[in-house]
């Protein structure tokens, strides 16, 4: 195809070659040529910055996963863009030779076949785009304990499994791809059984497995031939975890305390054998000292919490005598605690209404302060007002006083300016 090319492309330029010659570049008949240019530039350019937005589509197409959910669709638009830049490789340097033949057996102009192959790209990265869409859309559950399955990290515990649950999924969404849209929604819910089955069994495995070893060991230890109750209070414990973990996988902060809960359980189980063991090794000369031993450690704890001695009641009641002690004395500690709250509670309260009150007095304070103020200023203007008056006074007088002397101005004012005077 690119000898044809290369041969298409030498007789075009020979063409031009003697249209130019031939051509006068001072006529209107060149204006249409420039204006073809013109044209043919801008087809280039637009060409180009398709070819950019087309790589930048692709690498967003890789976050998002579409060679895996569209496999077909993403190697066409590959094909597509790749022949879209071979064809734009030939007149990339050499504008002329955009509009040159693309091949004998093809009517379409290197440009165009580059537009058409960018529309061919465009609609195939489009119909990936849509069945990502359709089957997140419609296998939402199946992709959501995918996730899941991934965060808890099951591929580390069973990548085999993992791997046989991806390719169910896929072929899944394979159907959706070749509008197979009841066929991938009929077979999600048994894919859901297994990816929630791997779930529970992952999870079983990271916070149960060290307790189901340790069972095991006890079991192997034949610990159940010393405290077979004990034991099988341990086995319940792990029992207990599991079926929790069956019914809420995701309960996670709740797992953790059941599986410490049950490696409490066993190694309870194992001190008690321990110690049923080292029993049944003693002579019976030697069953006095052990039970007194006992009685030391019950009387050491009651000398330390200020109880009485009780060595002169059963063993058993000794134990239940510290307990009733310790429960008495944490109700007291308890009612105690109460009484301070309140106290502390009353004495914030009082200091909210002692900071309240303080505040209401300096308000009245300072109210009190403006008010002062303001009858100084009253009494100044006041003084003023009485020097205009009469300039030889410069004490305040009483209202009476102020208006006698208004009055006797005024009467010398129509003394003076009264007819009589005026005849003198």
């Amino acid at each position: 195809m690119r000898h044809e090319l290369k041969i298409a492309a030498l007789v075009t330029t020979l063409t031009f070659t003697l249209v130019g010659c031939a051509s006068n570049p001072d006529s209107t008949a060149s204006l249409a040529k420039d204006a073809a240019k013109s044209k043919t530039a801008s087809d280039i350019n637009t060409v180009k910055n398709a070819l950019d937005q087309a790589d930048m589509a692709l690498e967003s197409a890789k976050s998002d996963e579409l060679d895996w959910f569209a496999t077909e669709q993403m190697k066409e638009a590959r094909k597509a863009l790749a022949e879209a830049k071979e064809y734009y490789g030939e007149f990339a340097l050499d504008p002329s030779k955009a509009n040159s033949s693309s091949g004998f057996f093809s009517s379409k102009t290197n440009l165009e076949a580059a537009q058409s192959d960018i529309t061919k790209f465009n609609a195939h990265l489009t119909k990936a785009q849509n069945i990502r869409s359709n089957a997140m859309s419609t296998l939402e559950s199946a992709f959501d304990y995918k996730a899941q399955l991934t965060k808890i990290g099951a591929d580390k515990y069973y990548p085999n499994t993992v791997k046989q649950l991806n390719n169910e999924l896929k072929n899944l969404v394979d159907d959706i791809a070749n509008d197979k849209m009841n066929a991938a929604i009929s077979a999600q819910p048994d894919l859901l059984v297994k990816q929630r089955a791997l779930e529970v069994k992952t999870i079983t495995k990271i916070y149960l497995a060290d307790a189901n070893q340790q069972l095991n060991q006890l079991k192997k230890d034949q610990i159940g031939d010393y405290a077979p109750k004990t034991l099988a209070q341990a086995a319940a414990s792990v029992t207990a975890a599991e079926a929790f973990i069956n019914a809420e996988p995701r309960a996670i902060s709740k797992i953790k305390e059941k599986a410490e809960e049950a490696i409490f359980a066993i190694q309870h189980a194992k001190q008690v054998a321990i110690a049923v063991k080292q029993l049944q090794a003693l002579p019976s000369s030697a069953y006095e000292n052990y039970i007194v031993n006992i009685e030391d450690i019950l009387l050491t704890i009651s000398s330390k919490l200020g109880a009485a001695d009780k060595r002169n009641e059963p063993i058993s009641q000794q134990g239940k005598a510290i307990a009733t002690f310790i429960d008495h004395n944490m109700k007291n500690e308890q009612a105690l605690e109460q009484q301070n709250m309140a106290l502390s509670e009353q004495v914030t309260k009082q200091k909210d209404q002692l900071e309240e009150l303080a505040a209401q007095i300096t308000s009245l304070n300072t109210k009190l302060l403006n008010k002062t103020s303001y009858a100084n200023s009253l009494e100044k203007r006041l003084s003023e007002l009485l020097a205009t008056i009469n300039p030889t006074k410069t004490t305040p007088s009483s209202p009476q006083t102020i208006t006698t002397s208004v009055k006797q101005s005024d009467t010398q004012k129509i003394e003076t300016t009264s007819p009589q005077s005026n005849s003198n």
